[in-house]
């Protein structure tokens, strides 16, 4: 789950120029935002906590704050829910060495969060 309480669990852990959790929260953002749903106390966590991680994975962080993707994020999100969801997710999991793998579970905990919000209106 992420949200404001547990964004610091995330945000600089992991290996490699972009850290594991910054993928996952980049990708959890990056659904929110293609959704249109507004994530302010995620937002201001994040904005907080960019100094703990590496400079490449801040801007990243930044640019998902901001609604930008990389390509295979913006493929696969607009695959959602359609039949060219495997073939886009194949795409996203190649990205980096684990970073689209973290991309893809940041937007499926994003997916299951934005479901059980809708089931419980």
């Amino acid at each position: 789950m992420v949200d404001a309480g547990t964004v610091a669990a995330f945000i600089g852990h992991g290996e490699g120029l972009t850290p594991l959790g910054d993928d996952v929260v980049c990708g959890w953002l990056a659904l929110h935002r293609a959704v249109g749903v507004a994530t302010p106390a995620v937002d201001d966590a994040v904005r907080r906590l960019l100094g703990r991680t590496t400079a490449l994975s801040a801007t990243l962080l930044d640019c998902a704050l901001a609604g930008e993707v990389a390509d295979p994020v913006a493929d696969h999100l607009r695959a959602l829910g359609s039949d060219r969801e495997p073939v886009t997710r194949e795409r996203l999991s190649r990205l980096g060495h684990t970073s689209g793998s973290g991309l893809g579970h940041g937007i499926d905990l994003a997916r299951a969060a934005l479901s059980i919000s809708r089931d419980a209106a």
